[in-house]
């Protein structure tokens, strides 16, 4: 048996995400597991709606520029350290979440996706919306990962 606590700091974060075998490339962490690249993007912030945006795009930028060449899903982990979630902070994050859920909903085979995650140090919780039990849409199998492996 084993457990492994909460990452309450983007270090914590990081040195979990070594552990699991994921590998710093640039200001991300990525790892492969079967068919599908797990990266994720940490950051401290004050205002999660303003950041959002511009890595949405990047990701955007970067899944249009790879194609599906690589056949891999690419899902994005967006974990946001920030002294107090307002409640703005929460609905952009969960109207992001919404739409991800949405897209992956109408399409019949694996998408890439971009899955916001707030921590809210004020409380020491992590902040997300939770994912269905589909083995196939991206969203879910993602947040199944983190929740299993990352948050323990």
């Amino acid at each position: 048996v084993s457990s492994v606590a909460a990452p309450s700091s983007p270090e914590a974060m990081r040195s979990i995400l070594r552990d699991l075998g994921f590998v710093e490339a640039g200001d991300l962490l990525s790892r492969i597991i079967g068919r599908t690249v797990y990266a994720v993007s940490i950051r401290r912030t004050a205002d999660f709606e303003k950041e959002i945006g511009p890595l949405s795009e990047r990701f955007d930028r970067f899944v249009g520029a790879r194609g599906k060449k690589t056949g891999k899903r690419r899902i994005l982990f967006a974990v946001y350290y920030m002294n107090r979630v307002t409640p703005d902070d929460f609905n952009a994050a969960k109207a992001l979440a919404v739409d991800q859920r949405t897209i992956a909903s109408f399409l019949p085979v694996a998408t890439d996706t971009v899955i916001p995650i707030l921590y809210d140090e004020t409380v020491q919780a992590f902040r997300f919306m939770d994912g269905g039990t589909s083995r196939r849409k991206s969203y879910d199998v993602a947040l199944r990962f983190f929740t299993q492996h990352i948050l323990g």
